[in-house]
């Protein structure tokens, strides 16, 4: 449970898979002080004049709940922001294209084991779809409007706990979900913070196609494309 201290300080929790997505940001906070729980390293301090909470939570769905739960209820977490790279879904998607999410949904949360009748037992879309919260999405929308040669859309993003390689897997998620980009965490967050009722946001840079030499692209347009997102996280928390 939060305790009444942290509770109090009202924090933005700031969630990404791994640490070269949040780095800029490590760089800039203020009083930083450093507490290590289940095996990761959780920064508190200053960034942008506002409390902050900030993590590497790893690769994942089940490492992306966990670090969100933690910033809940350890770090006061009452704003959530859930940042890093993702694959583009829609073929018009270049990288270092932004994604704001709309809403977050698993992509491979399966209830029908294998039935041709799946929609009729569960929506796999509607089970796991969690909205993202609309004045975090306009402050977002309103950030970016200062990056310099930057396209930013708005649409669903999808999560699951593998790696999308192959152009037939893209097109059936496209066909399946619908949704502008894929990766591995936010849905998580999402529903974390849905069941404790912290607002929270999405945002995905792309990083490559979701097809093809996945992993050589992701490379490629990392130290690049990872650096976006943080920015827009730190004209939101200035805007605030």
């Amino acid at each position: 449970m939060t305790s009444p201290e942290n509770a109090a300080t009202a924090r933005t929790g700031i969630i990404a898979a791994m640490k070269t997505e949040i780095s800029l940001l490590l760089e800039q906070v203020e009083q930083p002080q450093e507490r290590q729980h289940a095996g990761k390293t959780y920064v508190t301090g200053r960034l942008s004049g506002k409390d902050v909470a900030i993590v590497a939570a790893g690769m994942g769905k089940v490492r992306a709940a966990m670090a969100a739960q933690a910033l809940i209820d350890l770090f006061g977490a009452r704003t959530m922001l859930c940042i890093g790279m993702g694959g583009g879904l829609e073929p018009h998607l270049e990288p270092g294209d932004i994604i704001i999410a709309s809403e977050v949904a698993q992509h491979d949360y399966d209830m029908s084991g294998g039935s041709s009748f799946v929609g009729f037992f569960v929506d796999k879309v509607g089970a796991t779809m969690v909205k993202c919260d609309e004045s975090l999405i306009a402050q977002a929308r309103q950030a970016a409007q200062h990056l310099e040669k930057t396209r930013v859309f708005l649409g669903r993003v999808l999560t699951g706990d593998a790696p999308v390689f192959k152009r037939e897997k893209r097109e059936q998620l496209l066909k399946d979900f619908g949704g502008l980009c894929v990766e591995m965490e936010g849905a998580a967050v999402g529903a974390v913070c849905a069941a404790n009722g912290v607002p929270f946001l999405v945002i995905r840079a792309i990083s490559d196609k979701a097809e093809g030499l996945v992993m050589l692209d992701f490379r490629r347009n990392l130290e690049r494309v990872a650096p976006i997102p943080q920015q827009i996280v730190l004209a939101m928390l200035r805007g605030k």
